[in-house]
C-alpha cells in the first residue's frame, strides 16, 4: 500500500503544474523518438549480422561510441554548456536527428536505410552527455523541495514508461516500419522531432520564467 501511494504521488507530481508537464512531455518525446530508432536499429542489425558477425559489429559499434562519448564529455561538453546553455543542451539531439532524418528522405534509397544506424550512434553519443545533462539542468528552476520528487516521478517513471509501451507498440507494428522503413520510419521521426524540439522551447520559456521567480 505505500508503494502503490508513492506511484499515485508521483503521478499526480506530474500534472501538478505547468513546469512538471512540459518537462514530462519532452522526456515522453525524448523516449519515443530513441526508442523507436533503437528498435529498428537492432531489428536490422539482426537481419544483416549473423553468429560471430553480430557479436563483433556490436562490440565495435558500442566501442566506437563510447569512446566519442568520452571524447564529447572531455573535450565539447562544456563549451556547448558555456556558450549555448540550457536552450543548446535540449535542442541539439533533436536538432541533429530532424536534419538526419530530412537527409535520409531526400539523399538515396540505399543511404537512406544506414540511416538508422546513424541515429543510433548520434543518441548513443548525445543522450549520455549532452541531452541528459540539459534535462537535469531544468530541475535547478524546481523549488528545493520539491525537485527530488519531481526528478523521481519524471525521469524514474516517465520514461521507462513511455520506453515499455512504445517498445511494444513498435514489435506488434514492425510490419508496418520494415516495409518502407526509409519513408515512414524518417517522417515520423521527423514529426516527433519537431514536437520535441517546440517542447523543449517551451521548457525553455518556463525554465527562465521559473528562475525569475525565485530569485
Amino acid at each position: 500500500s505505500t508503494q502503490a501511494a508513492g506511484v499515485f504521488r508521483r503521478i499526480a507530481l506530474l500534472i501538478s503544474s505547468r513546469q512538471s508537464i512540459l518537462m514530462t512531455w519532452l522526456v515522453v518525446f525524448s523516449a519515443t523518438v530513441m526508442c523507436l530508432i533503437d528498435i529498428n536499429f537492432k531489428f536490422d542489425v539482426r537481419n544483416a549480422y549473423k553468429g560471430a558477425d553480430l557479436y563483433n559489429f556490436f562490440g565495435e559499434f558500442y566501442s566506437y561510441t563510447s569512446i566519442a562519448q568520452l571524447l564529447l564529455q572531455l573535450f565539447i561538453v562544456r563549451t556547448i554548456l558555456t556558450k549555448g546553455g540550457v536552450f543548446a543542451a535540449i535542442t541539439i539531439l533533436p536538432g541533429i536527428l530532424l536534419l538526419m532524418a530530412v537527409c535520409a528522405l531526400i539523399i538515396d534509397r540505399e543511404l537512406g536505410e544506414k540511416a538508422v544506424y546513424a541515429g543510433k550512434a548520434i543518441t548513443q553519443v548525445f543522450f549520455f552527455t549532452i541531452e541528459y545533462v540539459g534535462l537535469q539542468m531544468l530541475f535547478l528552476a524546481v523549488k528545493k523541495e520539491f525537485r527530488g520528487q519531481m526528478n523521481s516521478a519524471i525521469d524514474g517513471l516517465t520514461r521507462p514508461s513511455t520506453i515499455a509501451v512504445i517498445s511494444l507498440l513498435i514489435t506488434y507494428t514492425l510490419v508496418f516500419w520494415q516495409e518502407n522503413i526509409v519513408l515512414r520510419l524518417n517522417s515520423v521521426i521527423i514529426i516527433l522531432c519537431c514536437g520535441w524540439l517546440f517542447v523543449a522551447w517551451l521548457n525553455y520559456r518556463e525554465y527562465l520564467t521559473s528562475l525569475s521567480g525565485m530569485l
